[in-house]
């Protein structure tokens, strides 16, 4: 399944976030959509925002303000674009990219798709927790 719409998710405290507020309904984005996930600048390295799994498996792209040597900010690379935090305009520009280009959208959205199922899968996870008991059985 590949997303219709894109999903944005703004990190990082003021424009970064709130650009997308201005698109209106005619460029193809709903508030259903789209959200704001609050993150503070500092925490980029710390916590992944928590709906962003949903985001992925849902098959949505994402739009994600976030440097680019964060987690966050790598993951938006692949599924998704990246902006600078901070940069509203930037934010603002890769949203219309994302809305008037529908297969882009849908190449990024299945790229989240397969993220979410290769890395964080029930399949990934309980293969990483299995070597990583080995590891600390044998260790």
């Amino acid at each position: 399944r590949t997303a219709s719409k894109p999903c944005c998710a703004g990190s990082g405290d003021g424009a970064g976030g709130s650009a997308v507020v201005g698109l209106d309904s005619d460029a193809g984005l709903s508030r259903s959509c789209w959200m704001k996930l609050p993150q503070k600048a500092g925490a980029a390295d710390l916590v992944l925002p928590s709906k962003l799994l949903g985001i992925l498996a849902s098959g949505r792209p994402l739009v994600a303000s976030s440097p680019a040597t964060s987690e966050l900010g790598q993951i938006a690379e692949l599924a998704g674009l990246r902006v600078e935090p901070e940069d509203g305009a930037a934010f603002a520009v890769a949203v219309r990219q994302l809305v008037q280009n529908q297969p882009f959208r849908q190449r990024l959205g299945l790229a989240a798709r397969q993220l979410a199922e290769q890395r964080y899968g029930q399949e990934a996870v309980l293969g990483q927790l299995e070597q990583d008991l080995k590891a600390l059985h044998t260790g």
